[in-house]
């Protein structure tokens, strides 16, 4: 691959497969809304927590699930159509600064990061359960020793 430059001869290779990669994902978003196969995650997250809610949740845990899926709207994209997430695409967001960090940089405690990533899981899985997904797709998580 021949390396591309602008005017100021930085390379423009990195930046051309990142917008390819985000045009790709738009135009399979585009796709899966057009056939109507699938709901956004913040359709999801709506849904979900209008769900917790009418069996009986408190409103301290829609309010606590309700951030952490504002969260992973916000890391993930509210608009991107559930359907397009892959387990290495929900790996990679489990692993994430935001999920295991606090805004000043500090790691998490292993609750916290955990609750993040089991309220996004608890949500797939039940998109799925909905038949609003095919599957899940939710990352195994390796035993500890």
């Amino acid at each position: 691959m021949v390396a591309r430059t602008n005017h100021r001869g930085n390379d423009m290779t990195k930046k051309t497969k990142q917008t390819a990669k985000t045009s790709d994902l738009h135009q399979e978003a585009q796709v899966a809304m057009a056939s109507d196969q699938t709901i956004t995650l913040g359709e999801l997250s709506e849904r979900y927590l209008k769900s917790l809610e009418e069996k009986g949740a408190g409103p301290g845990t829609i309010a606590s699930y309700g951030m952490e899926l504002k969260l992973a709207q916000k890391q993930l994209g509210s608009e991107t159509p559930i359907g397009l997430f892959t387990v290495d695409r929900i790996a990679e967001y489990f692993a994430s600064d935001a999920v295991m960090k606090t805004r000043a940089g500090t790691p998490k405690a292993p609750p916290t990061y955990l609750k993040s990533q089991r309220v996004l899981r608890l949500a797939l899985a039940w998109a799925a359960e909905q038949k609003l997904i095919e599957a899940a797709p939710i990352p195994t998580v390796e035993p500890k020793a």
